[in-house]
């Protein structure tokens, strides 16, 4: 789904609280071509500010996130540990278009 992402003007980020090795790794293994960020120290702040920190195991629920210009998020998908991620972004990335 990457060149719809490119199509729409769009950045992709993963963010992870994993140490930066294990995140450059995971990158690597993957050939992933977008930026993996850190939420490592202070441990967990992203994900507490978007609602998905595990307070009781002290890790993040996987969540994907779109976000407009302005900094709104437009749809999010949350999954527990374990839980596989059928649908990764909506069938449409239009919402994302550019206006010219």
């Amino acid at each position: 789904n990457l060149e719809s992402f490119r199509n729409a003007g769009t950045e992709i980020v993963f963010v992870s609280c994993d140490p930066s090795a294990a995140r450059q790794a995971w990158k690597r293994q993957l050939g992933a071509e977008y930026t993996f960020a850190s939420d490592f120290w202070p441990h967990g702040s992203a994900a507490k500010a978007y609602g998905v920190f595990n307070e009781e195991t002290g890790t993040p629920y996987r969540g994907t996130f779109l976000i407009d210009r302005e900094g709104t998020v437009i749809w999010s998908l949350v999954k527990v540990s374990g839980e596989r991620r059928e649908d990764l972004v909506p069938g449409s990335l239009d919402v994302l278009e550019r206006e010219e």
